[in-house]
């Protein structure tokens, strides 16, 4: 009777661990599967058109008390199978690389992305599926300064074969919607342009006032843009065509205006950048506020849809130049898997602050990287492409891409060729010196070469 009592037991067990997808030598890892292809061969992920040829895929893991993973997968592959430490909050990116067919919408693509969110049990199996939007890009650089109010555009940082377009009037900041569709925003006229290349904006949203910065969140289909009179707005847009274009009314989607006026911190006087946090929806906000004691500059953790004293909208934790010296000047903000990285302004007559610096999500302080290009009485610019030699870091672009790419901007001169001389650049999460890279790869003195024709803000 007890060999058949245990008998019984044992096969309970095995029938509970069967079910649960239980591994056993899985210790404190949990296998994940991400399918890519069905039994039939279709395409397992959503959101991928027919119009592209896949060439491969990478898979990034990150999560609290983990190291990051990156996977690369042939392109052939059915489906993805790893092994990820166990523990809550395991954040999952499948990245679809591709080039394009005839046909193709939106050339200007070099990626789809999709995100999911998963708690791992040691020992156990879990499934992930995805639904991808835009991802990667060619590189849009706004040139503000440009009296032809000029976006270039080119495949990489080697900037090779650029483009331009000129049909923006005073260009101020760039972003993509989950289709692909560009967005083109204006600060001396009050519209903001769309269409789906960036050669052709036919479309017009219009702000009533212009518009300093916007931001996009591709998961949850809103466009978010700051005025120059920094007042913050938020437009849905259509997960179908990702356009601010209502299907039933065929009119436009209306502005709805977010409180930062009444903020905990202290109210609003100079709104200079907007990122999105692809994971959670939250806005993180490059902000001067006065608190009632004079003006500080801050870094913003801001919930958009929770209701505000007066406008939905309401800040949940702030970082200002107070509590983190470090803290100069602000410009931009971007919301990367490695956490909130934000350009910093020093003065040229100040003592040297980090022109990047990153915090974590919860807005605490993990570094800074790079600092003011002076020459050697260091008290002037001086033109320099070096590791960590910064101008005046202006914005940040390409969002969806890998590492940070950054407008930074000067008013060096470039005589006799007129002109500034500025450049782009591009560096790892990491802020290893070792990832920089510029174009133009060199600069001269004041008075030397430039190669580049950017003339961005200043």
């Amino acid at each position: 009777m007890i060999k058949r009592i245990s008998f019984i037991t044992v096969m309970i067990i095995l029938f509970f661990f069967t079910s649960c997808d239980f591994l056993s030598n899985g210790g404190d890892m949990a296998q994940v599967s991400i399918p890519l292809l069905s039994s039939e061969g279709a395409r397992a992920i959503g959101g991928v058109p027919d119009t592209i040829t896949v060439t491969g895929y990478t898979v990034r893991v990150f999560g609290p008390g983990m190291e990051p993973i990156e996977k690369k997968i042939a392109a052939g592959a059915r489906s993805v199978n790893m092994y990820v430490p166990g523990g809550q909050e395991r954040h999952f990116t499948l990245e679809v690389h591709f080039i394009p067919l005839r046909g193709f919408a939106h050339p200007h693509l070099q990626s789809f992305i999709g995100r999911a969110t998963a708690d791992l049990r040691p020992g156990y199996y879990t499934k992930l599926k995805f639904t991808l939007h835009a991802g990667a890009s060619q590189l849009f650089v706004v040139d503000n300064n440009n009296s032809t109010g000029t976006v270039w555009y080119a495949d990489s940082i080697e900037w090779l074969s650029p483009g331009s377009t000129t049909n923006h009037y005073s260009p101020s900041d760039v972003d993509i919607s989950n289709t692909g569709v560009v967005f083109v925003s204006n600060d001396n006229g009050d519209t903001i342009g769309f269409g789906d290349r960036i050669t052709s904006n036919p479309n017009q949203y219009s702000a009533g006032t212009p518009i300093r910065t916007i931001a996009i969140d591709r998961e949850r289909h809103y466009l978010y843009y700051a005025t120059i009179t920094n007042m913050l707005f938020q437009v849905q847009l259509d997960p179908e065509t990702g356009i601010p274009v209502n299907p039933d009314t065929g009119g436009l989607y209306p502005a709805q205006p977010l409180e930062t006026a009444n903020l905990p911190a202290g109210r609003t006087v100079t709104l200079q950048g907007v990122a999105v946090d692809p994971w959670t929806g939250y806005l993180y906000l490059t902000a001067l506020i006065n608190p009632g004691t004079g003006n500080l500059w801050a870094v913003i953790k801001y919930d958009p849809f929770i209701p505000g004293p007066q406008q939905p909208g309401a800040m949940l934790s702030a970082v200002t130049e107070s509590s983190c010296p470090q803290i100069s000047s602000l410009t931009d903000v971007i919301v990367k898997d490695a956490g909130v990285f934000v350009l910093n302004m020093g003065g040229i007559d100040s003592a040297p602050v980090p022109s990047i610096l990153k915090f974590s999500r919860n807005l605490h302080y993990l570094g800074g990287y790079g600092s003011l290009s002076r020459d050697a009485t260091g008290t002037l610019f001086e033109a320099s492409t070096d590791p960590g030699d910064f101008y005046v870091p202006q914005r940040f672009f390409a969002i969806e891409n890998q590492g940070l790419y950054i407008i930074d901007d000067s008013n060096i001169s470039a005589a006799p060729n007129g002109g500034t001389v500025d450049k782009i650049i591009h560096i790892n999460e990491a802020l290893s010196s070792s990832s920089w890279d510029t174009y133009p790869h060199e600069q001269t003195d004041e008075f030397g070469q430039t190669l580049e024709s950017f003339n961005f803000f200043l």
